[in-house]
């Protein structure tokens, strides 16, 4: 026989910690799945500065060199996105008779992402024929972005634009620039 007096667990103590804890832990890990789900995914941040990184790398400098600005033309078009008419267009001739253009278009966003995507595309022309054509995301999974000039419909001579990109996590960001007039 046992002495009454050796400290133990009995059985029923043993079953009725065994179940207050997993009822805690089911608790602490339920709270924690959901702050996992509100938590922004790993790279967001990262990519949402990399985009308004990427955008006042171009926009300044093609708003700068810019000698016409249309919001039409399809000249330069990238035949991945189609001809679609630009959300703007400037373009510039070199002082070797290259012209220049620089086209922003959005895409619908990739493999069912919401947003689109914003798209530049550089083109260099000699006499009318595309010699070089590149395209650039600019922003990622954007809510529609808009670009906003110091005249009407950005007609020339526009002076300054801006661009405004609203990405689908909320993120805001908007970049301007100002032509260069000769003196």
């Amino acid at each position: 026989m046992r002495d009454r007096t050796e400290a133990a667990f009995t059985l029923i103590e043993l079953v009725v910690a065994v179940s207050l804890l997993t009822v805690v832990m089911g608790a602490l890990a339920g709270v924690y799945i959901i702050l996992l789900r509100l938590a922004p995914a790993p790279g967001s941040a990262y990519s949402e500065s990399h985009d308004a990184q990427v955008a006042s790398t171009f926009w300044p400098t093609d708003v700068q060199s810019a000698e016409d600005v249309s919001t039409t033309d399809t000249s330069c078009s990238d035949p991945a996105l189609g001809a679609t008419a630009p959300l703007v267009r400037f373009a510039w001739t070199t002082p070797g008779g290259l012209t220049k253009l620089a086209a922003y278009r959005v895409r619908a966003g990739v493999r069912g992402a919401p947003g689109e995507d914003l798209i530049r595309t550089f083109c260099t022309q000699d006499g009318g024929k595309p010699v070089v054509r590149t395209s650039t995301v600019i922003a990622h999974r954007a809510e529609p972005a808009s670009v906003l000039c110091d005249t009407p419909s950005c007609a020339p001579p526009v002076r300054t634009s801006k661009l405004t990109v609203t990405e689908a996590d909320g993120y805001t960001f908007t970049v301007g620039g100002t032509r260069r007039v000769a003196p």
